[in-house]
């Protein structure tokens, strides 16, 4: 009856409540006495923790000391309960010999006027005459062990889900942290070609501009020699236009 809620508030309250304290503890870098200084209003919390703290480490030495006891003590040859010889044995132990004994006098014994009483003997709880309870505690300690095997499976299944899907959330950021930069690369690219189709255009303009200026000064200055103009012309527009255009079109 206790060992199902147990295992279910172990799984739902108790090990999510240790993960929280552990984290808070590792991300503040402090105990469970000042880490309330970010809320004084539950400052009592950590002094209870201390104190729980306290109360557990002595009761559950207690526990592992028997734990620890009976363990060793069922290594041995004769175990101490297996029989009612020993010093803090009461008076109401009994072994399975007298119990066999008991029965038999009721077999030998058993009429319409006799009261069986030795039934009552076996549902008594003695650690001396309870061997098919080995068995059970056999079966319960294998269901325990069972149990705790599902629960660590079912965590590690839990993280390495919880890994996987981080891994997936990485790798789809930076997928689309590449194609971000990709495409932004894209746009500067086609911004650059398009600046340089545009500044041709513009200087092709401007060299059109300028031949049909100097194509109307020649035709309205017809007292300057052609030829004359036009060497001058042509010396200045290797010298000064082609450089020019040059340093616009490559810088």
């Amino acid at each position: 009856a206790f060992l199902l809620p147990y295992i279910i508030s172990l799984i739902f309250l108790g090990i999510p409540y240790v993960f929280l304290e552990i984290s808070f503890g590792q991300f503040a870098g402090r105990g469970p006495l000042s880490i309330w200084k970010a809320s004084p209003a539950f400052k009592g919390i950590g002094y209870s923790m201390i104190t729980i703290g306290a109360v557990l480490a002595v009761y559950y030495n207690v526990i592992l000391a028997y734990s620890f006891h009976f363990f060793f003590a069922s290594l041995r040859k004769n175990l101490l309960w297996s029989n009612c010889l020993n010093t803090w044995n009461t008076c109401n132990c009994f072994s399975e010999t007298q119990n066999g004994m008991l029965k038999s006098f009721r077999d030998t014994l058993d009429g319409p006027n006799f009261t069986d009483f030795t039934r009552f003997l076996d549902e008594r709880h003695s650690h001396c005459y309870k061997w098919r309870s080995r068995n059970l505690a056999f079966v319960v300690f294998v269901i325990v062990i069972i149990v705790i095997i599902v629960i660590i499976i079912i965590h590690i299944i839990i993280i390495i889900v919880i890994v996987i899907i981080i891994i997936i959330i990485i790798i789809i950021i930076i997928i689309i942290i590449v194609v971000i930069i990709i495409i932004i690369i894209i746009i500067i690219i086609i911004i650059i070609i398009i600046i340089i189709i545009v500044v041709v255009v513009v200087v092709i303009i401007i060299i059109i501009i300028i031949i049909i200026i100097i194509i109307i000064i020649i035709i309205s200055c017809s007292s300057i020699n052609i030829a004359t103009f036009a060497c001058l012309f042509i010396h200045s527009y290797i010298r000064f236009v082609i450089p020019f255009l040059l340093k616009l079109i490559l810088f």
